[in-house]
Parts: structure tokens; sequence; C-alpha cells
């Protein structure tokens, strides 16, 4: 086969080299020079990237557990519980052309040709009787004394990054490790733990499949199923997230779907031994299995959601949930199930004690009633003093839980008014703003320009979770609705928003763009003194330093410091 040939995947290098003829159960020793040089497309993006792939193989070996130490010059791994046979140790790569051979197998190949790439790089490998020592032209398989422990050194360090780069990526990386994993002793934090759990969990469980669950919650509903995988799916208030756990490692991928109920977003974690990599080997291959898998977890949530409205009362951790999908249902012309389920709560709630927990859904109840033309009067004014009655430590509550309803059940201009001076008051939280604004850019009758300016807030609330997609179409739409009425403080508060955006997802040029753009609108609105320019000049400093143009970003800097100067001495 000729050394030129180029391949579109590692899979079909392999699958070239086997049509050559090579044993296809793998008892063979390839020249390690030979085997590097048909791996040499494939280097990986990061030479700190070998220590993903070892990691990787020291999991898919069986380890119970994963210590790494490290000094100036080297890294050791030591893997209780893991298991390699001599074949391996002798010719890592060779055993990558056998069709039974693992993919933990195919990780320590990638692992081993990116090390052996560096300059001075060798690895050592011991378990059992036998230890392996692989340097850029041989490996060689010596016989010693046994040990139980599988043993990895690999050198040098790779110091280009930062002296630290590898045990970086290993903390970025492992921490949905199934298995404990220590770095000098100190083991990597279980991100699990305090994880928000207010909302739904839905955990499909295999064992052979071990995942990071954390503690069980009231709200999470476990099904055991034999498909090989598991998955957690998380509905709650957070970023939208889809992870996926191959052999330890975290990959991350974007979610094709969203929850349908606005305010709330899905969390999955997936871990399974089946997907397939792409060409970089640092991201999962969007194959068949992968979108068949994302479709049915869409489908069993779908179906762990319909479940909750039969479910009274809602478990703990789910209320607010439960409230929404119910206000979702009243407002999109399914207020009877709407109203069964009300009505049933408020019902087995009648006889308990929580006088927040009752007062809450009879009052919920009251207004749904009123909306739908009954007299509800005496069930509010029972309600209402419960509510009063409340103990709670929530600041904002029992009024909060009031307005929610009657913005969901009995809208009026009252209400509206209500919720404006809610958004503007510093202690009203992001969450309950980002409901607020939605429920105004949603409220009929309202004119195009404040519409505007309220999803303009939205998209704000948006950018500040982190959901960047999401805010900058909320920002387009709030342009096109605005541009009409030409107010140029929207024109500038969209502008710093695109640019803020652009910035934090990594978009260099645009974010230099946009923000030059701010400044200059800023210099035609207010003058070029206006101490609102100093803020956007710092982040265009900042900016152009990271652009390397560090001459103009002094300018800048310079500029914003004579701003605050100025204001100093005329005060």
């Amino acid at each position: 086969m000729a050394s030129s040939k180029r391949y579109d995947s590692l899979q079909s290098l392999l699958d070239g080299l086997r049509r050559d003829g090579v044993d296809s159960e793998g008892h063979f020793t390839l020249n390690p020079i030979r085997a590097r040089e048909l791996l040499e497309q494939f280097q990986l993006p990061d030479p700190a990237f070998y220590i993903l792939h070892v990691m990787s193989f020291l999991v898919g070996c069986g380890a119970r557990a994963v210590h790494v130490s490290s000094t100036r010059s080297q890294l050791r791994f030591e893997a209780p519980g893991a298991r390699i046979d001599r074949e391996t140790l002798a010719s890592p790569f060779a055993v990558l052309l056998s069709t039974k051979a693992s993919p933990h197998q195919a990780e320590l190949a990638l692992g081993l040709n990116t090390i052996l790439g560096q300059k001075g790089g060798e690895a050592l490998l011991s378990y059992g009787r036998w230890s392996a020592r692989y340097t850029p032209d041989d490996i060689q398989v010596e016989e010693g004394s046994a040990t139980e422990v599988l043993t990895m050194v690999c050198k040098p360090r790779c110091c280009g990054s930062g002296k630290d780069r590898e045990l970086e990526l290993l903390d970025q990386s492992f921490r949905w490790c199934s298995i404990p994993v220590k770095i000098n002793g100190l083991s990597l934090p279980d991100p699990s733990v305090g994880y928000p759990t207010a909302g739904l969990q839905i955990f499909l469980k295999n064992p052979e499949h071990p995942i990071l669950a954390g503690p069980d919650l009231p709200n999470r509903l476990t099904k055991p199923i034999e498909a090989p995988f598991s998955a957690l799916i998380r509905i709650g208030r957070f970023l939208p997230r889809l992870r996926l756990i191959f052999l330890g490692r975290e990959y991350h991928a974007s979610l094709p779907w969203c929850f349908s109920l606005p305010g709330w977003q899905v969390d999955i974690t997936i871990a399974s031994d089946r997907f397939k990599k792409d060409l970089s080997q640092q991201a999962v291959l969007h194959n068949e299995l992968y979108s068949n898998l994302l479709s049915s977890l869409r489908v069993q949530l779908e179906k762990a959601t319909e479940l909750l409205l039969t479910h009274v009362p809602p478990c703990n951790g789910s209320e607010e949930l439960v409230d929404d999908m119910v206000e979702d249902l009243f407002r999109n012309s399914q207020s009877e199930i709407a109203f069964a389920y009300q009505k049933k709560l408020s019902e087995h709630l009648a006889l308990k004690d929580n006088s927040l927990e009752k007062g809450r859904a009879l009052y919920r109840m009251a207004l749904m009633e009123a909306a739908c033309g009954q007299n509800s009067q005496q069930k509010l004014h029972l309600a209402h003093n419960l509510l009063l009655a409340a103990s709670t430590t929530d600041p904002m509550e029992p009024q909060w839980s009031m307005l929610k309803a009657e913005m969901a059940f009995t809208p009026n201009h009252q209400v509206e008014s209500q919720v404006q001076g809610l958004v503007y008051r510093a202690e009203t939280p992001d969450w309950m703003k980002e409901h607020c604004y939605r429920w105004l850019v949603e409220l009929k009758g309202q004119d195009a320009l404040s519409r505007a300016w309220f999803r303009l807030a939205l998209a704000k609330c948006a950018y500040q979770a982190g959901r960047f997609e999401e805010a900058s179409r909320l920002v387009e739409i709030s342009e096109h609705e605005a541009a009409p009425f030409s107010v140029e403080e929207h024109k500038l508060q969209s502008v710093e928003l695109r640019a803020k955006i652009a910035s934090d997802t990594g978009q260099l040029e645009r974010a230099l763009e946009l923000f030059g753009r701010h400044l200059s609108m800023l210099r035609q609105t207010h003058g070029q003194y206006d101490l609102r320019l100093g803020l956007t000049l710092k982040r265009l400093s900042a900016l152009l330093e990271h652009a390397g143009q560090k001459k103009q970003a002094r300018e800048y800097l310079a500029w914003s410091k004579r701003l605050h100067g100025t204001r100093t001495l005329q005060a």
C-alpha cells in the first residue's frame, strides 16, 4: 500500500490494511515506524490530547480507578483492575487491524502515536510479568518481576501549552468518568453533586453502562433498560447540554431539539460503548445510531412529562414545572385538561397542613374558574388568606405565586403594571425576570415598539444564562420589530448585545466589528467624551490585545482612562 495514499477516516485506513492481506485476527507484529507513517495524518490537534486517549484506554481495560501523578518531566498512571495481554503490549498498532479489536485498543495506538511524535517521546507500559518500552524507532518487551497494577509512564511533558496542560485536560474531560480518578492524590469533583434538582429527571439505567447520576431524587423516574446505554435526562432551569460519555471521557454535542415549554431546558448525559468517533478523534460521529438514540430519548422525555399530569401531588422538586405545564395547556386551548388537573390537586391538598402549597393550588383553581366565567370570589378570598398566612423564607412569596397565576389565567392592565414593576427590581431573580419578559412579549394588545424592547430584554436574559443562539434569534426579531420606529437607543443596545454574543462565542473578527460599530454609534449619539464610551473602549482594547494588535489596544485603553480622568477633574 503506497504510503502517500490518503484516507478519509481511521476506519478506512484499517479496512485498507485488512484488504491487503493482513491477518484479520491480528496475530502479527507491525513495524512501529511503518505503523506511525500510516497514522501520521491522524495526529491529534493538540499534542497534550494524548493523555485523553491514554485515560480512555485505561478505562476500557477494566480499571476500577486511575491514579495520575506528575513531575516536571513525566506522567505516571496506575490503574488497578486494568488488564492487557502481551500481544497488545508488543504490537499496540497492529492489534487495531483485528476485526475483533476493542475501541479502547485504538485509544492506546492514538495516544502512543502522539507521544512518540514528540521530540524525545517515549512510554513504558507494565502489567503482570511483562513490560514494554516504546520509542519512535522500536518496541522492546521484557519479562520481569510480576506487578498486579497496570502502570504506564509517559514523557516528556507537553510544556509548550503550559506545564499543567495535560492535567487541565483530564480535569475538563473525565469528571463524568464512572470510576474514581485522582490527580496527584486529589479526586476529580463529582459534577452530579450540587446539580440543580428542580424540574424532572428521567434515568434510563443499564448497569453495564454506569453513569454518574448523583443522589436519587423524588422527581427522578428510573426505568431499567437492556439497550446498550444509560441516559440521564434532566429538565430544569439551566443551560441545555448534551454530553456523551465514551470510555470515561466526556464529549460535547449540540442537542438537535429542545423542550417545548419556554423557560425550561434539557440536559442529557449518555454513557455507551457503541459510539464511533469522527476523523479528528475528538468528537462522536453523528451516524444513524447516534440519531436514532437521540430520537428515542426525545420520545422517552415526552412520555415522562405526560405522566407528570397524572400524578397528584407533583413529586417534590417538580411543582414549578407542573405549574408551567398547566399554564401552557390553559394558554393553548386545552383548558379542560388543565382545569381537571388543578381541581384534582386542590382537592388532594384540601386536608393538608401546608398553607402555602394549599393556598397556591386553591388560588390557581379559583382564577381558572373566574376565567371560565364561574363565581369564584369565596375561593379567591380563602386562598388569599391562606397565602398571606403562610410561613415562608422566600422574600418573593407569596406575592410571586399570586402574580404568576394572575398572569396565566386572568391577565389585565393591573397585572401588566405589576409585572413591569417586578422586572425593574434589583432583587428579582433572573429566571423570574425571564418569565415576566416572555409573558410581556406574548401579551395581546402590546404595541410593536414595547414588544421590541421587551424582546430585547428577553434576549439579554438568554445571553446572561449562556443560551447564545437563542439570544441571537431574539435580538434579530427585536431589531425587525423596532426598525419602523428608528429608535437610536434600541439600536445601540442591540448592537452591543450582538457584540457580546460574538465575543463570548469566540467570533473575534465579528466581535471587533460590532464593538467598533457600537463605539461609533455612541460617539455620534453622545459625543466622544461621554463616559458611556469607556466600557466599549476597554472591551475593544482586550479583543485587540488578543488579536495581536497591541498598539491599537493601548490607544483604546488610554482613551478610556482619559475619559475617566476628565470626569475626575471636572468633579
